[in-house]
């Protein structure tokens, strides 16, 4: 019994593994998931995403300091983190597509035109209903275009200095970078992959 027990106990060291970072860990998941992904290339001439550290979504969520837009403008970009958005689903997003109650959040023609569901933290969801004072459920949540919505993305990372360190290794910061950081904190806090897949549409 001992024998069998230390063969074990040696078998488990082996599939023990220390992965460089997080991104490392999801290649390994995915291809324990996917057959065939063994033959797939991560590379393929792809630049991966780069990934912004959780004090540096609060420093964004904070970035704007005066008046009512600020805080709209501060709330953007909260709510593009905090539910993995794209910025035309956000530019879709009504009042009448969040669930206040339970948090969940049910996003229009997201990728591929797949509708889904993701969610929303408490803190978020406040800041939601103070800023739903006095408006009507169909109501568009923010009454704002996509390319608005880039530009007030890309004057917080400005604001920041994110976007100036992003740009220091031939890199650009913008609204999609909040929306991989979503997928890697999720990920990071022990969410399995199908579920990611499906709070991002995939």
């Amino acid at each position: 019994m001992a024998e069998l027990l230390d063969e074990l106990s040696k078998a488990t060291d082996k599939d023990k593994r220390v992965y460089e970072n997080s991104l490392e860990e999801i290649r390994a998941e995915l291809k324990k998931e996917v057959k065939g992904l063994e033959e797939w290339s991560w590379a393929r001439g792809r630049v991966l995403p780069l990934i912004l550290s959780r004090d540096e979504c609060k420093a964004l969520m904070n970035a704007f300091t005066k008046g009512k837009i600020a805080w709209r403008n501060n709330l953007i970009i909260r709510v593009l983190y905090a539910a993995g958005m794209k910025v035309e689903e956000l530019e879709r997003l009504r009042f009448e597509d969040i669930c206040f109650d339970i948090g969940d959040v049910f996003i229009r023609g997201g990728e591929k035109n797949r509708e889904r569901y993701s969610f929303l933290d408490p803190e978020t969801l406040d800041k939601l209903m103070t800023w739903m004072e006095g408006k009507e459920p169909g109501e568009s949540v923010f009454e704002i275009s996509a390319r608005q919505i880039r530009s007030i993305v890309k004057r917080a990372g400005e604001k920041t200095g994110i976007s100036r360190k992003f740009e220091a290794i031939g890199r650009r910061f913008t609204a999609y970078t909040l929306r991989h950081t979503f997928a890697c904190h999720c990920y990071e806090e022990g969410m399995r992959l199908p579920t990611l897949r499906k709070l991002l549409g995939f």
